[in-house]
């Protein structure tokens, strides 16, 4: 979350199924300040955009923050699911609006 916050700009990123599971419990479930993701998952960073991206990604979107909003109580719609999910929480979610920089595919079959 402080990664998002704190720029202006942030990648969305599609990998392999091979190594999505991997990815999703590694970027998931452990903290950046607890161990080195990259060096774990074995990924390439690089900038484009004034994002991070890794090499590995076989689709990258490009985006920079327009708008930020703090979805708290006032700012969802259907009472019912916050209440379900959201009642004990002080914050619950960011919504990001942005404009997309750049659309990048590393893989053929997408390509197509």
């Amino acid at each position: 979350f402080s990664f998002a916050n704190n720029y202006d700009n942030f990648s969305i990123m599609w990998f392999n199924d091979d190594i999505n599971k991997t990815v999703i419990n590694t970027y998931g479930t452990k903290s950046g300040r607890d161990v080195n993701k990259e060096k774990i998952m074995n990924f390439h960073p690089q900038i484009l955009d004034d994002c991070i991206v890794f090499n590995e990604a076989r689709l990258i979107i490009t985006c920079k923050k327009i708008l930020q909003i703090d979805l708290k109580n006032g700012n969802i719609y259907d009472e019912k699911s916050y209440n379900r999910y959201y009642e004990n929480d002080d914050c619950v979610h960011w919504q990001y609006i942005c404009e997309i920089l750049g659309v990048y595919c590393n893989d053929e079959e997408l390509k197509k």
